[in-house]
């Protein structure tokens, strides 16, 4: 997707270990970038439940770390 309704795009490429049928392999597309993107928001909200929405943008970005908080 792309336009000014997307408020942040995540990468969509991984090299996994165990893949499709036990093979490894590299995997790309908005599958691996949801799952990769869902699994760095619930770090964040585990550390900071009442993080607004720019506190986890910016920690998606890299502008701060969690330990900076």
């Amino acid at each position: 997707n792309y336009g000014d309704f997307v408020t942040f795009y995540a990468p969509g490429m991984a090299d996994l270990p165990v893949g499709y049928q036990g093979d490894p392999g590299i995997y790309a597309g908005t599958s691996i970038a949801t799952a990769y993107t869902a699994h760095r928001v619930a770090s964040i909200l585990d550390q900071i439940p009442d993080a607004d929405m720019e506190t986890i943008l910016l920690n998606l970005a890299g502008i701060f770390k969690l330990r900076d908080i």
